[in-house]
């Protein structure tokens, strides 16, 4: 469980579940705490962020930002990743978008590009920042579905820190809504499935445990 108190916010949820914390600037803040202070908040639970305010190098390809994430982590040679890479890419139903510069990618590509990212050492939450709020109604509802299948299937937990109640509807199980002009209302959903313990992994040519990644 993952309990959080600060002079002007207080929740409490499940780890893995989907939560959403909604408001302004004082949620951004539970967002960079959570971050920065990952210690004291959820101590020991691997953790992967998004932030809609963070802009990558517009020269670099995702194979370029994810396969220096393997080699750091899991000492994987480039062409190693670039398979897992595209094996993500295929699980998020997402183009085939390793070897284009960042700057040439249209929105849903980029939001496919910061998901995919978020989740490649396999997280056992992913905490973001306006990354619904940011994306225009249409991509918005594109990537909707694949946080709720990386939920599911990959048993990852989502914390989402936005300002809008409306991008979160129908997506979150539980909803903290911490406008000014609102009541705090939690608002609970049954409608996706419980967390399954995951099974423990018995190879050690997986990638942080992706089940996705091909042997």
């Amino acid at each position: 469980m993952l309990k959080y108190q600060n002079d002007d916010i207080e929740f409490e949820c499940e780890i893995k579940s989907i939560t959403a914390v909604v408001g302004g600037t004082s949620v951004e803040k539970v967002f960079t705490e959570l971050l920065s202070e990952r210690e004291t908040h959820v101590k020991g639970v691997s953790i992967g962020s998004i932030s809609a305010v963070n802009v990558f190098d517009s020269r670099r390809t995702l194979g370029d930002l994810i396969s220096k994430q393997f080699k750091k982590h899991r000492k994987v040679s480039r062409k190693r990743s670039i398979q897992a890479i595209e094996e993500i890419l295929h699980f998020l139903k997402a183009d085939a978008i390793v070897d284009i510069p960042l700057g040439d990618l249209s929105e849903l590509q980029i939001a496919h590009t910061k998901l995919a990212y978020a989740i490649a050492l396999r997280p056992e939450v992913v905490l973001a920042w306006k990354f619904l709020s940011t994306m225009s109604a249409p991509v918005r509802e594109a990537i909707k579905p694949n946080i709720a299948e990386i939920h599911k299937e990959l048993h990852v937990g989502f914390i989402l820190c936005e300002q809008r109640l409306s991008v979160v509807e129908n997506l979150a199980e539980n909803i903290f809504n911490f406008h000014p002009e609102k009541v705090l209302v939690p608002i609970e959903r049954d409608f996706l499935p419980p967390f399954i313990q995951p099974k423990q992994k018995s190879s050690t040519d997986e990638i942080s445990g992706l089940d996705f990644v091909s042997g």
